[in-house]
Order: structure tokens, then sequence, then C-alpha cells
């Protein structure tokens, strides 16, 4: 008897043909093109950057996270002074942050947003056609009984009256459809996590100089469902998903004041999970996802050439000792001349006309481009949305509430450091001891009700008393009007009033 053997490839040939397959894939003009031109972006957008927005993401961060700067916490520490932090950036952007979520999330079951039919609903073509016809059988009918000519006058205002019958009828239907198109869009919100996304969105609106939110991204995920047996069975599902951008790890050109119209990057930090996931998802190159696992974490994120250090400090991260349990990827939505892509390898049938320009998305990691594909939205959109609590002309980056009060809670700082520091002085007498007088073994650095103070005869005739009490004064209550005073600068400045200083003048509740 024949016995049919089916051949199964070993993992370690797979991978040698994955190896093989995605170093010839590098190779053409197409990759290698695009490789140099994500990382000429990247370079450009990663050093502008460094040099222009990253020491004002950490200083917000710092100053909601109630931390010195380290040179400043070392000079306090120098003066051997108070470390006290009056969190007043802090207030400030969580009382921001609570506005926001009751503006845009709405609180209980209502939901903030909704959406209404157009008052004059466009009657679509095809109806016009049949109101047409169906007015000229009308007469057709009317004639072939005998019925005399029809004034033009009276067959004009007859179609009128045609005509907004089907506008009432198209409103009415344009009402029902808007209605099931609301059900559904709140449930594709719900479950592609936008109330999530938003709630940490509205924190990075409130402490950084910009928020990022992505979506709508589609995603295959895996998600269990009722079968036709009764129980519940995984399936795959493809679903639009939102989430928030860490301000630090989303780069935009110098040179642009519109994200939908200049080359944006964001920066991913993958596991090896992350990784596998691409497999078999379209736009991902399987080959070169499976060429990096291969060889997974060589490189990491070093690759990228840039400092994560104040990131890690701030986030409790630490990219240094991950044993290379991460890699570094570009993700670069940029418009490329249809002639570059064109001479880079890429298909005339999909370049219509070589002189305008494609929206593309490429990945890159480790200079292995893993996807390229053209941009899958219809108008060429990027599917980021940047603001700022304060908007500034002309620029992506604007202030964010931390911006605003900054300075003020600087001030309120150096104001409740000395008043610490002056009370502390303050608190008791300051003591001056002769210690020519005091005999050999006496303690002065202890002092208690009733304590008995042994002298001596000074040796040199001295006959000035061996002690001497002195009060320092207080200046507490200049310290505090001077505190107090920032303390309202900081609600000028934000706009946010201080909720008990409302309560008790005006009476808010």
């Amino acid at each position: 008897m024949a016995v049919n053997i089916i051949p199964v490839a070993s993992a370690s040939k797979l991978e040698k043909e994955a190896l093989k397959k995605n170093e010839k894939k590098q190779l053409r003009p197409l990759i290698q093109g695009l490789a140099s031109h994500v990382h000429k972006r990247w370079v450009v957008m990663r050093d502008h950057k460094q040099e222009e927005i990253e020491d004002r993401l950490t200083e917000t961060a710092r100053a909601r996270n109630m931390e010195y700067p380290p040179a400043k916490l070392a000079e306090i520490q120098a003066q051997g002074g108070s470390e006290i932090f009056m969190g007043i950036v802090s207030t400030k952007c969580r009382t921001a942050t609570a506005w926001l979520r009751d503006t845009l999330l709405g609180t209980g079951t209502d939901k903030p947003w909704s959406i209404a039919a157009t008052p004059i609903p466009e009657v679509p073509d095809d109806i016009i056609d049949r109101l047409q016809v169906i007015m000229e059988q009308n007469l057709m009918q009317f004639y072939d009984q005998g019925g005399e000519q029809v004034d033009p006058a009276n067959l004009q205002k007859l179609a009128e009256g045609m005509k907004d019958t089907a506008m009432r009828e198209m409103k009415h239907e344009a009402e029902k459809r808007v209605d099931r198109m609301e059900k559904k869009m709140e449930d594709q919100l719900l479950e592609g996590g936008y109330v999530k996304s938003l709630f940490e969105f509205t924190n990075d609106i409130a402490t950084y100089p910009y928020a990022v939110l992505k979506g709508p991204v589609p995603r295959k995920r895996k998600v269990l469902k009722y079968a036709e047996t009764g129980g519940l069975e995984p399936s795959e599902v493809v679903r639009d998903e939102w989430e928030r951008v860490d301000p630090y790890k989303f780069y935009w050109s110098p040179w642009g004041d519109d994200i939908q119209n200049m080359p944006v990057i964001e920066v991913h930090h993958l596991t090896r999970a992350d990784l596998e996931a691409m497999i078999g998802v379209e736009g991902y190159d399987e080959d070169a996802v499976r060429a990096l696992l291969s060889d997974f974490g060589a490189g990491g994120i070093d690759w990228l050439d840039h400092e994560d250090s104040e990131m890690e400090e701030l986030e409790g991260k630490d990219f240094d000792d991950i044993d290379n349990d991460l890699v570094g990827a570009i993700q670069l939505w940029d418009s490329i001349p249809g002639t570059l892509l064109l001479e880079w390898g890429m298909k005339e049938k999909e370049i219509d006309d070589p002189q305008r320009s494609y929206p593309c998305e490429v990945w890159m990691i480790n200079d292995t481009v893993i996807k390229a594909v053209l941009n899958y939205d219809p108008l060429g959109r990027k599917p980021y949305y940047v603001t700022s609590f304060e908007k500034v002309p002309g620029r992506i980056d604007g202030n964010g509430v931390a911006d605003l009060c900054m300075d003020a809670q600087s001030m309120c700082n150096a104001a409740a450091r000395s008043l610490s520091n002056n009370m502390g002085i303050s608190s008791g007498p300051q003591v001056g001891v002769n210690v020519s007088r005091l005999p050999a073994g006496e303690d002065i650095t202890q002092m208690y009700p009733w304590k008995i103070w042994q002298f001596q005869q000074s040796e040199f005739g001295d006959s000035s008393p061996p002690m001497n009490f002195f009060q320092p004064g207080s200046n507490a209550g200049e310290l505090m009007a001077v505190f107090d005073r920032f303390m309202d600068i900081a609600d000028e400045m934000t706009g946010i009033p201080n909720w008990f200083k409302c309560r008790r003048t005006y009476g808010c509740v």
C-alpha cells in the first residue's frame, strides 16, 4: 500500500528561507530608497525635538510630578534648607483634567456628542428621475382619458409639490438613518477604546505643551464570540481602535504647523510578542518580520541614537537594563512624489500621476523596512489629532496648564521654603555661649526646662554673661502674603480659580 508523505518544513528551514528572501528584498532599490528616506526624516525630526521641545516636556512633567529639577534640588540641598514642594501645577492640572473629562466624556450614561441630519437633505438623482417618470406617466394617463392640455405653470407647481413630498420623505428617512448611525458609532467607539484613550489624552492636554490622540486605526484582534453550537469560540475581527500617543514618542518636521500637511513620525518600543503579532497581517512584510525575530533584540532601541534617560526617569522605566527585550521601530507618515516611488521600483499601475505626491506609511526597524504602503485613508489623512490647552498660532506645540503656572509655582515654592526655614529658626530662642566659661564635659547642645548650667570664672577677667539668649524675628506674615499673591497669579494665568477661595468668597458649590 502506497503511503503519501506530506513534507513539513522545519522551523530552522523556514527561518533560513525568510532570511534569504528578506535579504534579497531589502536590496531592492525601492526598499533601499525608502530606508534612506525614513532615516533622513528621522534625523531631522529627532534633532529638532531634542533642541526645541524635549526640555519643555521634561520641565512640565517634573512640575506635574512635584519634583525639583536635579540642578535646583542640588542647590537647595547645598544650602541645607527645606525641600518642601507646593504642588500648584499638579492641582491646576487635576482641575483642568476634570473639566475636560466632564466636557468630552460626559457624566454617567450621557454622552457629550450627537449627530443630526442636514436640514435640507440632498435628493438622490435616481429619486428625481423616478419622480419625473411618475409625472410623465400620470400626464399620459390624463391625456389618454381625454384631458385638456395642462398649463406649464400648473405642471411646474405639480412638480414642485412632488419634490416637496420627496424632500419630506427623505428628511424622515435621514433622521432614522442618523439615529442608527449614532448607535453604531457609539458602539464602535466603545469597542475601539476611545473612552480610555480620551481619558488619558485629557491628562496630557493639561500637563504637556501638546497632546496626541491616534485613531481610528484598523487592527486585527482575537475576540470570543458565540458559535452556532452555543459555546464561546475565539474569532478574529478587524476593528477601528484609538490610543493615546506618548508626547515623547511623537515627532514632526521643524518647518510645518499642521501635521496633515507635513511628515510625522511615531516611535514604538516593541516586544517580541508585538513583532510576532505582525505575522500574517496585511501590509507587513512577513519575511522581514521573521528575519528580525530570528535575531530579536539586536540593536534594541540604541539604533535610534536617541537619549531617553529623562523620559525613563519620569515614567519610572529603564531601557538600559532590558536585556534586549525591546526593539525600537519608526513609523513614518509622509507624502512621497510619484516620480521617486517609480524610481524606487513601485509599479506604474499604483502611481496614476508621477507628478503628484502620494501619502505613504512606512515602518522601519534597524534599517529593515517591514511595511511600506499607501495611506489607507481615502483623503490621505494621518490618524493623529494634536492639540494644546492653549494653542499658539503658527506652532504645533502650544502651552499646557503646567507651562502657564510654572513660574508662579516656582515663586510659591521659594516663599514656602523661606517660610519653612524662617519658622524653624524663629520657633525658639537662639543661644550664644561663651565657651571659655564652660567646664570640661558640659553639654551645650541640649536645652530643656530646669536644666542646671555650670560655669567657671574666666581666666581673663571676662565679666560678660556666660550665656546670651535672643529671639530671631518671624517673617511668616510677609512670606505668606507673597505666597498668596503668586497663588492668585497662578489662577489668573491659567483661568482656573482656586476652588476653596472661590467657595469662601463667592459661595461656589
